[in-house]
This record gives structure tokens, C-alpha cells and sequence, in this order.
């Protein structure tokens, strides 16, 4: 047996809790913020960003489907929608229109997407029904937004995986 394989601890899963009672249609896209000490997430089909801190949940509504973000500042949040990528206040609820993502083709959305170290931020996108090679893979740097040419399935892999 390997030492990676003796590493790995069997969980009890009666010692576990639910760190949250939301129930999402599509929950995903998490993200911690060290300076707010709390977890964002998406519930993709129902449009929603949710924050958790100690106790107390927060939660905000958009008119299309969102699914991943960056944290900018305390109050800030760049977050990936259907069709563009926004700046968006905690506080007030203020969006910021930055950049436009395959605003022209209805049949994609936002999908998984993170930070890089240098502050770009990386962001896929999919078919809606998961329709084969609809999707592409971006990165958005200091309001440089460039396209890769990586094959669909791969980019989801790549930013997925990033957890």
C-alpha cells in the first residue's frame, strides 16, 4: 500500500452536518472569501447567489443564470452570468456590466470559472442541455478577455477541477 493511500482516512458519515439547509436546483460555483469569512455558491437554475457566514445566510436574486465568481474586494464580486461578466456590490446589489459573454448565442451559459494567482479569471462556458462542443474557455485580465481554443469538455475539466 502507498503512502497517499495510507493517508486516506475513512468518514464516518453519522459525524457529518450539513453546513447549509438550502436546497439548490444546481448548486455550484463555491467560493470562500478570507476577508469576508463566508461561502458564496449558485443555484444556476434559480438564478441565486447565496452567502453564508457563522449563522447567517444572505441571498440575491438576477434575471438570468449565474454560476461562478471572484472576489475584487470586501464588498465586491465579479461573477459570471448567461451572457456577460459584472462587477457586483454586496451591499447596495449594484451590477456593473464589464464584458459581454456569448451574449449572441442563446444556446450557452456561464458555467464553472476561478482566479488565477496573477488576478485573471477564468471562466467556461456550456450548452444549456449540455449539447456537445456548444462552450468555450476565457480568461478576462485587466479588461483583456481572450478566448482559448481548448476543446470544451477539457476546459470544464480544467477550471472544474480547480477546487
Amino acid at each position: 500500500m502507498s503512502e497517499q493511500q495510507q493517508s486516506i482516512q475513512t468518514i464516518d458519515a453519522s459525524q457529518m452536518a450539513s453546513f447549509d439547509s438550502q436546497v439548490c436546483q444546481l448548486g455550484e460555483g463555491p467560493l470562500w472569501h478570507p476577508q469576508r469569512q463566508s461561502l458564496f455558491w449558485f443555484d444556476i437554475l434559480s438564478a441565486t447567489l447565496h452567502e453564508r457566514s457563522d449563522n447567517t445566510r444572505r441571498s440575491w436574486s438576477f434575471d438570468q443564470m449565474v454560476s461562478a465568481a471572484g472576489w475584487i474586494n470586501t464588498e465586491e464580486l465579479l461573477i459570471a452570468s448567461e451572457t456577460e461578466l459584472l462587477r457586483f456590490n454586496l451591499e447596495t446589489g449594484s451590477k456593473q456590466h464589464l464584458i459581454a459573454l456569448e451574449a449572441d448565442n442563446p444556446v450557452t451559459r456561464s458555467n464553472d470559472g476561478r482566479a488565477d494567482p496573477w488576478g485573471g479569471f477564468w471562466i467556461g462556458t456550456m450548452g444549456k442541455q449540455a449539447e456537445p462542443g456548444a462552450g468555450a474557455i476565457y480568461r478576462f485580465y485587466h479588461e483583456d478577455f481572450q478566448s482559448s481554443a481548448l476543446p470544451t469538455e477539457l476546459s470544464r475539466q480544467l477550471i472544474g477541477g480547480a477546487y
